[in-house]
């Protein structure tokens, strides 16, 4: 039995976690990583008051023993899943011409310090969506990447936020309705057959979602031990209109057999609204598949070598991007529990990168792989997507090719 995590001198703060199911190396992790967030200056978090009405208030959990001691008891009284806050994951779809200021959040939300927070960028069409999400959990806390983190937040901690929180919400770009028609498809589970083309219409709304394709929400998809979807701009906040994500790789076999229809004029005669976008990105269809398969299955235990292969496996096939090119790494340091210091120059970045995970490798005692020659002369700026980064990232070692040769 683990002995917790003490906080500090009070006893009513000693992280323990008790959860059947759950490994004590995981346990041990948890705990950890926890602590270390409640003690970390740069967390913030976003507290929903109980009464409807209130104002919202950015907290500091490091500085305020109250609310500080409010986690951590949620933590330990959780009989199945650590109580600790909800995540936000989302798409900013903002520009510098059109950064979409959210000026009236002034109003709703108090800083740190008790004054009206500074206006944030968020586009309209979630703004509401996001109040009724708020709304719908009084007496919570939220980390909200608008609202909790800062310009000089340390990125390192952004994987711990996601990997320690209750539940990730995801706001998707899709149709409202995409959802709820899931929901009415598969719960009579007696109409469904492979291929079915309603099922197929709603997973090619979920694949065409620009949720999927950055960097950035790659490891808020694969972090948080709980990832309910939703739509960006959904009227409800309802059981009805989420979904889990774990949940897709049971039904994506159904949507794959509809594939080879693409040979035929099935759709056609099926009546399908737009096999065409889905069919055309079959690889994605299938690299999402991958990355819930690989990426959710190695969340448990992080820090596996046979889950660091599978990892760069999934990445091989994931066709994201984003808008900076050392944020292809930035983005997944997360889930390897790397720490690279915030810098602009991407041949830097990138070899940091490469050292940092070979010491991670030689420390998880990894000897079926290593670093190849030819990533050593990946140019970030050259790159279209993450495939194109990690596709040959790792190969086998020296010994672990003579051992095969030798078992020939």
């Amino acid at each position: 039995m683990l002995s917790g995590l003490d906080f500090g001198t009070n006893s009513s703060e000693k992280i323990h976690i008790d959860k059947k199911g759950w490994s004590d190396e995981r346990k041990r992790l948890f705990e950890t990583k926890l602590g270390a967030l409640l003690k970390n200056p740069n967390f913030l978090l976003l507290h929903v008051p109980e009464e409807k009405g209130t104002k919202m208030k950015i907290i500091q959990p490091s500085s305020d023993p109250y609310h500080r001691h409010r986690i951590i008891e949620g933590v330990n009284e959780g009989e199945t899943t650590p109580r600790t806050w909800y995540a936000l994951s989302h798409l900013w779809g903002i520009t510098k011409a059109d950064p979409h200021v959210w000026d009236n959040i002034t109003q709703l939300v108090e800083d740190e310090y008790g004054q009206p927070v500074q206006p944030v960028s968020m586009r309209p069409e979630k703004r509401n969506t996001l109040l009724k999400l708020l709304e719908a959990y009084p007496n919570s806390y939220w980390w909200i990447d608008v609202l909790c983190a800062r310009h000089d937040t340390p990125l390192d901690i952004m994987g711990d936020i996601y990997a320690c929180c209750t539940e990730c919400i995801a706001l998707l770009d899709i149709d409202p309705e995409v959802i709820p028609e899931f929901h009415s498809v598969v719960d009579d589970a007696t109409s469904l057959t492979m291929g079915d083309p309603q099922l197929c219409n709603i997973f090619g709304s979920l694949i065409d979602c620009k949720w999927w394709k950055r960097v950035w929400t790659w490891q808020e998809m694969a972090l948080p031990r709980t990832i309910l979807l939703m739509a960006e701009n959904a009227t409800q906040v309802s059981e009805k209109h989420m979904m889990n994500l774990d949940c897709l790789p049971g039904y994506l076999p159904i949507v794959f057999h509809g594939l080879y229809a693409v040979l035929t004029d099935f759709f056609y005669q099926q009546g399908l609204t737009h096999p065409l976008s889905f069919y055309v990105d079959l690889p994605n269809a299938f690299a999402i598949h991958g990355e819930v398969l690989f990426t959710r299955g190695t969340n448990s235990w992080r820090i596996s070598a046979d889950g660091l292969y599978a990892l760069f496996l999934s990445f091989k096939q994931s066709s994201r991007q984003c808008m900076e090119p050392v944020d292809y790494v930035y983005g997944i340091l997360g889930i390897l529990r790397l720490d690279i210091p915030r810098m602009n120059d991407h041949h830097q970045v990138w070899k940091l990168f490469l050292s940092k995970l070979d010491t991670l490798m030689i420390d998880l005692n990894c000897t079926k792989w290593k670093i190849s020659n030819d990533a050593h002369q990946v140019d970030l700026l050259a790159v279209e997507n993450m495939a194109d980064v990690y596709k040959d990232l790792l190969t086998l070692s020296d010994s672990e090719k003579l051992r095969m040769l030798q078992g020939m």
